[in-house]
């Protein structure tokens, strides 16, 4: 075959003839061609009910993704009420407990052993030195910020400083290589994420689904496990059944466990994917933020 290509690739170059593309398989290579595609079992998701300690002991993922609460100073803003100003700025109230540094190793010392590719969690500039610390305390390599930015995601009404549209997105993997036997795909990965709000994003709960898609993409394969024990309305969990992952949540408030099943029984008006909307018509000498990220009207 390396001969015969040959000969084609000199005759290519005579004038008047056209190329091709040449592919030179070898007999390794066709008889993997040949042989019978594997069937891929369908991704399946779920999510359960109670602290993630206990309904998830016996779940070994590939990657977690997480969301996990913030610090105490993200969650003082209110314990009561549907919405109120705090800090010049107006924020829905969040209605779960804070997390601490101990909580943040607590985390990470039960999933890291149990857990083969990737660890990647959702944090306030507060905690993220926390998860840092905690990946490189369990052995793990841990990576620099991936800063994501939510533009919308919250406006100063008291016009006295620029509001915060940051998250920090801390990520950490297994040392070493992956290999090949393992089914990982090794990739560049982006350093950052950008995108609008969402339209359901509320009380800490409600990421845009944008950036999960991108980060169960990302940072997981099809057919892998990912786990989410902070599941809130399941939108890391509907990602992930959706690009081919199987996935498994948890959730100990009653309500969000109740939205976070009707999102994962099929019904998508649980689960509304993200869009940038125009306020007003393009100026083309005037780029508005949608307009940079090619929102259509």
């Amino acid at each position: 075959p390396q001969r015969g290509a040959e000969a084609l690739l000199a005759r290519q170059r005579q004038p008047g003839c056209h190329p091709v593309e040449v592919r030179v398989m070898s007999a390794k290579g066709r008889k993997r061609a040949e042989s019978p595609a594997t069937e891929v079992a369908a991704p399946t998701a779920e999510v359960r009910l109670g602290r993630w300690e206990d309904v998830l002991a016996d779940v070994r993922p590939h990657t977690v993704i997480v969301d996990a609460p913030f610090s105490a100073k993200t969650h003082e803003w209110g314990e009561s009420g549907d919405r109120f100003v705090s800090d010049g700025i107006e924020r829905a109230t969040i209605d779960f407990p804070h997390w601490t540094a101990d909580d943040v190793r607590a985390f990470v010392q039960s999933w890291a052993p149990r857990t083969s590719r990737w660890m990647v969690s959702i944090t306030d500039d507060i905690l993220a030195p926390a998860w840092k610390s905690a990946f490189e305390e369990a052995g793990l390599y841990a990576f620099a910020t991936v800063g994501i930015v939510i533009a919308g995601m919250g406006v100063r009404r008291a016009a006295d400083g620029p509001a915060s549209w940051t998250l920090h997105c801390m990520v950490a993997r297994q040392r070493g290589r992956f290999d090949e036997n393992s089914h990982a795909v090794w990739r560049a990965l982006p350093g950052g994420y950008f995108g609008p709000s969402g339209p359901e994003q509320a009380g800490g709960r409600g990421k845009p689904t944008w950036l999960l898609d991108a980060l169960v993409r990302d940072y997981s394969d099809p057919g892998m496990l990912i786990v989410d024990p902070c599941a809130g309305w399941g939108s890391t969990l509907v990602s992930a059944r959706n690009a081919g992952r199987s996935a498994i949540g948890a959730e100990m408030d009653p309500a969000a466990f109740a939205r976070c099943q009707h999102a994962l029984s099929g019904d998508m008006t649980a689960y509304r994917r993200s869009k940038p909307a125009r306020a007003r018509e393009a100026d083309p000498d005037r780029p508005g933020l949608f307009d940079t990220l090619g929102a259509t009207p």
